[in-house]
């Protein structure tokens, strides 16, 4: 994946520990599996190409306020994911409250 833009370091340093909820839809394809649209928005949504769950999780952590702040996301389920999930939350010091499917 390609390094964040500056724009978005740039908003993450600006609100740096002032969110107490966070929400997002991370994409999750990989760059080199699937096809890509040809519309800009649909494919940076579908596929990690400014960064994964663990990207998202790291900017959540610097985002949120206290250990009260939540971070709500969306990412498919299936045990390779959980796995890549509950790795990236634990590298960004962030616990699993609670899964829905």
């Amino acid at each position: 994946s390609e390094e964040p833009t500056e724009e978005v370091l740039s908003l993450i340093q600006q609100l740096r520990g002032s969110c107490d909820l966070l929400t997002g839809n991370p994409p999750y394809f990989s760059p080199t599996l699937g096809t890509h649209s040809m519309d800009s928005q649909r494919r940076l949504a579908r596929f990690e190409l400014h960064g994964g769950v663990e990207d998202y999780c790291q900017a959540a952590r610097l985002l949120l306020r206290d250990c009260s702040s939540r971070f709500v996301f969306s990412f498919p389920a299936n045990l390779d994911c959980d796995r890549r999930v509950c790795s990236a939350l634990q590298a960004a010091e962030l616990q699993l409250t609670r899964r829905t499917r």
